[in-house]
């Protein structure tokens, strides 16, 4: 009896290691399956073993790394384009002394390629002007050829680069467009926010800019080379109706505050806005004096044969 008792007692001792030690190895495999494990629906223990595998992974959703570049909702990866693309950046340490520099990011002086294609259409603008100017004036004075070479930029830029903004303008906006003379004017826009979108005062300045001092310009071509006798007269009309452009461009803003203008800007201040801007007052400026010039000459000389004959 005392050896069945011991047999007995031996038995619950086994059954209570195995109870403590297997069961709960079996309870956490049971629990939390290996990845990638098949569950057979005739195994009962499996199908009962499923909702907590479903449970466990709505408590714990998988986590995903977040992808470079940023991706949109439907999963393309978003484009930039060239004008919001990250600009290269050309440190300038020289220009930090005088205050003229420009600090976007790491206090650094940024040029993107937009800036860079901009300044080279406007380039190639320049030359072809500078090219029939002179072709034109062969056989004049410095200052004649001079005079012809800005008049032919002058019209290619009201033709080629303003009349391309106003049609942008009229058929939706710059912001909205695409091509290489829209990002010339998205980079103007940089400096001055009123040409992004439709501004009712610049458009209907472009439009009289465009029509009027195109077509002055090139009635003024005409009288230089042919030497007509109102080619002081159309000079004068069209040097005031440029210096009128510009005071109408930029006056109303600057009594509201500018609040359109990017004047923190090195970049965007000195050479978009006053630089560009600035040669259509000086040099209409040096044309009227010009022509003021002449027509006091053509007087003193009319009053002098008038002395003569008496």
């Amino acid at each position: 009896m005392r050896q069945v008792k011991d047999g007995e007692e031996g038995q619950r001792c086994l059954a209570a290691v195995h109870t403590r030690l297997v069961m709960p190895e079996r309870r956490q495999t049971s629990e939390a399956p290996p990845l990638g494990s098949r569950h057979h629906p005739q195994d009962p223990s499996h199908a009962k073993l499923r909702p907590l595998a479903r449970s466990s992974a709505h408590r714990n959703p998988p986590t995903r790394s977040p992808s470079f570049p940023p991706t949109c909702e439907h999963g393309s990866q978003e484009k930039l384009s060239p004008w919001e693309a990250p600009p290269t950046t050309v440190s300038l340490p020289g220009l930090q002394r005088f205050g003229l520099f420009w600090k976007p990011v790491n206090e650094e002086w940024a040029l993107s390629m937009a800036t860079g294609s901009s300044l080279l259409l406007c380039s190639a603008l320049l030359a072809l002007g500078c090219a029939l100017g002179l072709r034109l004036g062969r056989g004049r004075s410095a200052v004649e050829r001079g005079v012809l070479a800005w008049l032919c930029y002058d019209a290619l830029v009201h033709f080629v680069l303003e009349g391309a903004f106003v049609y942008l303008s009229l058929v939706g906006n710059v912001a909205d467009s695409q091509g290489l003379i829209a990002s010339l004017w998205k980079e103007y826009g940089k400096a001055d926010a009123r040409w992004l979108y439709f501004d009712p005062t610049v458009v209907s300045l472009e439009i009289l800019t465009v029509v009027l001092d195109g077509i002055l310009a090139l009635v003024l071509i005409y009288a230089i080379v042919k030497e007509k006798y109102y080619r002081h007269f159309i000079q004068i009309t069209l040097c005031v109706c440029e210096l009128y452009g510009g005071w109408m461009t930029f006056f109303p803003e600057w009594l509201v505050g500018s609040p359109n203008l990017n004047t923190e800007s090195w970049l965007y201040f000195w050479v978009y806005l006053l630089f560009f801007n600035g040669l259509w007052v000086l040099i209409p400026g040096l044309l009227l004096w010009q022509s003021w010039m002449e027509l006091k000459e053509t007087h003193y000389q009319r009053a002098h044969l008038g002395k003569k004959h008496l």
